[in-house]
């Protein structure tokens, strides 16, 4: 009889244990994307804007290989989103 509460007592104790093991972490990994994301951004506000008046002075002056890697730096840095319709048209030209 002791030997059946004993089983039963072992059998509850790991089910127990595995179903707590089953639980997902805390979602530690979209804080860490929302700060980025903010430091983009912020990013963006301070250097958007130079790296498009840069562009525009390489392509005014004829430099391409500058313009293309200004352009270059635009794409990656996101800075295309406002108006990508003259951000490529200027970038396929300077190619």
């Amino acid at each position: 009889m002791r030997s059946i509460y004993f089983s039963k007592l072992i059998t509850l104790g790991i089910t127990t244990l595995f179903i707590s093991m089953c639980v997902p972490p805390e979602d530690g990994q979209a804080d860490e994307d929302a700060a980025y994301d903010a430091y983009l951004d912020s990013l963006r506000e301070i250097r958007c804007p130079r790296l498009l008046s840069s562009a525009a002075e390489y392509y005014k002056n004829r430099d391409w290989h500058a313009t293309i890697n200004v352009y270059r730096e635009i794409v990656d840095l996101g800075c295309d989103r406002d108006d990508p319709e003259e951000v490529y048209q200027y970038y396929a030209i300077a190619f």
